[in-house]
């Protein structure tokens, strides 16, 4: 099947094929908008949840943990 000069997988296409495809398409959409969208839910939880505290704690975690990988870890 051709629709404006891309030519398409046929129709016939076995399931396990497809889900194959769509765990790529998975894959990808995570790893590239993964942290965008996750600052994102982080704002949002923030803003319009009664759970703001937590967001809050997290993000003071995340600054006092911020130089650990360069100090050797947590011993």
């Amino acid at each position: 099947m051709e629709v404006l000069g891309v030519k398409w997988a046929p129709l016939n296409t076995p399931l396990q094929r497809r889900l194959q495809t769509l765990s790529v398409v998975v894959w990808f959409v995570t790893f590239v908008f993964g942290g965008l969208l996750g600052w994102a839910g982080l704002a949002l939880a923030a803003l319009y949840t009664r759970y703001w505290w937590l967001v809050l704690a997290y993000l003071v975690w995340m600054y006092v943990d911020r130089n650990t990988c360069e100090t050797g870890g947590r011993r």
